[in-house]
């Protein structure tokens, strides 16, 4: 992998004879030994552990071509970040060659599939055959979350919007001592609003397919937390225009 021997024994002599302790009630344990897994705490473990799972994919796919296309050429075999994994196939008979693959390569390393934690979700797929990772049966979804954001097998955007937008709500309610403050100017506010709310609220923005529907139950919610900071409550009211205008704020179709 074009690893020098020096760097080599130098992680080896990191992780000969590693131990560790354990605190309990004040307590500090005797040493442990430990055998497998990366060190706790080390700022190598991190690259060290990307190191390895990529190895492990390499020689899974290995030129194979059993993802999904992916522009004229290319094809799109899976999305991985740190130890998440997404594997993407066409056929049945491709994912379930892949999971195995997955299965051999990482038990060599000492690693192990969580069949608890994965999930399958299929679109226009005829097979109903489960997956399975050994003799384990994959739990089947109809849709799952990955990196904070929801795929859907219906292939669109509704069901993240909407958990976008009940998190978004979530944290503006957390902060109301914040919104009901009279120390706090309405510009301080906004700011909060923005960098608390708004961050929260437009999560992965860029992957959604935005139809007029969707941009308005954004702007209905951006809407209603706005009222609430500048405090305005029925039978008070204004303009949406005159609301945005107020708030130094564009609509939400203009942001996305």
């Amino acid at each position: 992998m074009g690893v020098s021997p020096k760097l080599v024994r130098l992680l080896q002599s990191i992780y000969r004879k590693y131990s560790c302790r354990v605190v309990h009630y004040g307590l500090i344990s005797e040493d442990i030994a430990v055998h497998a897994g990366v060190r706790q705490g080390c700022l190598l473990s991190p690259l060290l552990f990307i190191v390895v799972l990529d190895r492990i994919l390499l020689r899974i796919f290995n030129d194979r071509r059993r993802g999904i296309e992916w522009g004229l050429s290319s094809v799109l075999e899976d999305l991985d970040y740190a130890d998440d994994l997404c594997l993407l196939s066409h056929t049945h008979a491709d994912m379930q060659a892949k999971l195995n693959d997955l299965r051999q390569e990482a038990a060599k390393t000492g690693l192990k599939i969580n069949s608890w934690k994965t999930q399958e979700m299929r679109t226009g797929v005829i097979n109903a055959a489960p997956l399975l990772i050994g003799t384990e049966a994959v739990e089947r979804v109809q849709k799952f979350t990955y990196l904070g954001s929801v795929v859907a097998e219906t292939g669109g955007t509704e069901e993240d919007v909407a958990s976008r937008i009940a998190k978004a709500r979530g944290t503006f309610a957390q902060l109301r001592p914040v919104w009901q403050s009279r120390k706090l100017t309405q510009r301080v506010k906004l700011k909060i609003f923005r960098s608390n709310v708004k961050s929260v609220l437009l999560y992965g923005c860029k992957t959604w397919k935005v139809t007029k529907e969707i941009s308005r139950q954004i702007q209905v919610f951006v809407n209603r937390c706005l009222y609430r900071i500048l405090g305005i409550y029925w039978p008070e009211t204004i303009s949406n225009i005159e609301l945005l205008e107020k708030c130094h704020e564009s609509p939400i179709d203009h942001q996305i």
